[in-house]
């Protein structure tokens, strides 16, 4: 909607649900390298939800929701990965 050249006014509200990629990718890196890889700051997609937040500001929009992420631990990217995590943290 915003990248398509419309303006966010302040009636409309932004949901948010975001973050979780950014972990898998990051969990993904640090399994397949067998731990030699080093984790994602909580802070990166923490400031990249922030930067999307704020340019959706500047451009107008005053209502946001932002959702938790899901208990990444339930989720079918690591429930499928379950022994590899183990071998990797249990070295």
């Amino acid at each position: 909607y915003f990248l398509a050249g419309n303006v966010p006014s302040a009636e409309d509200l932004f949901v948010f649900w975001a973050g979780a990629h950014d972990f898998f990718k990051s969990f993904s890196g640090f399994l397949y390298s067998g731990g030699t890889q080093p984790l994602i700051d909580p802070a990166v997609p923490a400031g990249k939800l922030a930067e999307q937040i704020q340019a959706l500001h500047d451009a107008g929009a005053r209502r946001f929701l932002v959702a938790e992420l899901p208990p990444l631990g339930e989720t079918p990217f690591f429930q499928e990965r379950v022994y590899d995590i183990k071998d990797v943290f249990h070295r």
